[in-house]
């Protein structure tokens, strides 16, 4: 029994060293994928970093912002923590994170935007936005555990 643990934490650390994208990341270590949609939160997690592009296409009035209609990133929360998410953007931007129902949106500090809270297990979707309709924006999201 054993033997078979060790053999999927390998296979999975060789997909996380690989840059399989939704690999789960192995406990204790960072996850710096800035190309990958998945961010896996799992036991030892310390921090993870995103890069990318979004638009402002649809108004979202619960966080006062244009959205994509489509997430920018599909979050796994596996372990309840304490966590920070953060984006900053080159232009204003806009955060809101779904998660199974319940809306969570940043407070707005020039060019970043960021919350922290506690957050139970649970599957979320992450959408970067803009403060202005049509707006584009460059983004670096940062999740990082307390």
């Amino acid at each position: 029994m054993r033997k078979g643990g060790f053999f999927v934490a390998g296979v999975l650390v060789g997909l996380a060293a690989m840059g399989c994208p939704n690999a789960p990341v192995a406990d204790g270590q960072v996850d710096d994928d800035r190309d990958a949609v998945l961010i896996f939160v799992g036991d030892g997690f310390i921090a993870a970093v995103r890069e990318g592009q979004s638009t402002g296409e649809q108004f979202v009035d619960i966080c006062d912002g244009w959205f994509p209609a489509a997430a920018n990133h599909e979050l796994t929360i596996d372990t309840p923590l304490n966590m920070d998410v953060k984006v900053e953007g080159d232009v204003e931007a806009r955060l809101w994170v779904l998660c199974e129902g319940s809306n969570y949106c940043g407070d707005v500090l020039d060019n970043r935007t960021e919350f922290n809270r506690f957050w139970n297990r649970a599957d979320c979707e992450i959408y970067i936005g803009t403060a202005d309709e049509g707006g584009e924006i460059e983004y670096e999201l940062e999740l990082e555990a307390e």
